[in-house]
């Protein structure tokens, strides 16, 4: 009597993705969305609908102040990874004047966290929007901001975080200052600031 003997065909090998390489650097970009949970601010790789879509001061402080401040981070990492080159990440920002001239920017810094210490690796200040009380457009700003970061290079260990930290500030007057933080990229509490999407394209090094 002769048994067929059934030898399982291999799987291939898994290999990382990536929204965009660049193989004479050496990285490969991967692209992180800001949102917010019932308790946290999160960066993810999924456009999930976010709690809330913006952050918004209003009214704002009137002087030169930070007034907003938010911490984004990834789950700890499963494998290390070593972060290197530079980050691209595009925040909405909306300006509003009130009864009278207001102006804001905003400040981007990329961190590892590990758990105890925060480590910067790189940050970006916007140029700044005046705004006038006038109404219609010159009381307005709202668009993205596109901060261009160079990083230090640093090794993510296993159980590390990679953190996004975006602060709003203002200037002067006593209008509005919001940031947008959601991944379905849809419109904001005050339908002015458009469009809601924070998102942060992070170069890792590539093993080639």
């Amino acid at each position: 009597m002769i048994l067929k003997e059934r030898i399982p065909t291999p799987a291939p090998e898994a290999s990382a993705s990536y929204d965009f390489q660049d193989i004479e650097e050496g990285v490969g970009f991967v692209s992180f969305r800001a949102a917010t949970t019932s308790g946290s601010t999160i960066l993810t790789r999924r456009s999930v609908y976010s709690n809330t879509i913006s952050t918004i001061k209003n009214p704002i402080t009137g002087t030169h102040a930070k007034d907003i401040d938010l911490d984004f981070d990834t789950a700890a990492f499963n494998l290390p990874r070593v972060l290197k080159g530079t980050a691209i990440i595009s925040v909405p920002l909306l300006v509003q004047a009130g009864s009278q001239a207001t102006s804001g920017y905003s400040m981007v810094e990329v961190k590892h966290w590990d758990g105890t210490t925060e480590t910067s690796l790189g940050r970006s200040t916007s140029g700044s929007y005046l705004k006038t009380s006038g109404g219609g457009s010159s009381q307005i700003f709202s668009g993205s901001q596109l901060h261009k970061i160079a990083l230090t290079e640093k090794v993510f260990k296993v159980g590390n975080i990679l953190r996004i930290t975006v602060e709003g500030y203002s200037l002067d007057g006593n209008g509005l200052l919001e940031i947008g933080h959601d991944p379905q990229n849809r419109n904001s509490s005050t339908t002015f600031l458009s469009p809601t999407e924070l998102i942060a394209d992070i170069p890792f090094k590539l093993d080639l």
